[in-house]
């Protein structure tokens, strides 16, 4: 079933162009690599790829449940994408930290964003893709991201 752009709002916009970038991103990376990641699992990562995190610090940034973080936290050790360790002074709290694997992984999938955000600059033009950045990046709401 196609559905016809020109009816939706700009709510409804976001949210389809979100799912097509998704998708595509995701068609991508499973076509190169046998490691197949949740996009909640990319989100994970996104929050430590350029320093280890303790769960609890992730928990606070993501807009997903507690009990599905610890999940997906699982899944990407499993994998060999992170490692989980036990912080210093505290019993409590675990660290995560990516492994040269996961890191190899995040770096190969930014690429791949990369790549799909240069083939729309070919169809929107670089002044548009600054200005939609622009308009993205500034306060919507009084509550802060």
């Amino acid at each position: 079933m196609s559905i016809s752009l020109e009816q939706l709002d700009i709510i409804d916009l976001i949210s389809e162009r979100h799912s097509l970038l998704r998708s595509r991103i995701d068609i991508r990376w499973n076509a190169q690599s046998d490691i197949h990641l949740a996009n909640s699992e990319w989100y994970i990562l996104s929050r430590i790829v350029d320093a280890s995190a303790t769960i609890a610090e992730i928990s606070k940034t993501v807009a997903i449940s507690r009990q599905a973080i610890h999940k997906f936290i699982r899944q990407l050790e499993q994998k060999g994408l992170i490692n989980v360790f036990d912080m210093k002074d505290s019993k409590k709290l675990k660290g995560v930290e990516m492994t040269q694997l996961g890191r190899e992984c995040y770096q190969r999938y930014d690429e791949l964003k990369q790549e799909i955000i240069t083939e729309i600059v070919s169809i929107i033009g670089e002044d548009n893709k600054r200005l939609f950045e622009k308009l993205l990046r500034q306060p919507w709401f009084k509550e802060a991201l």
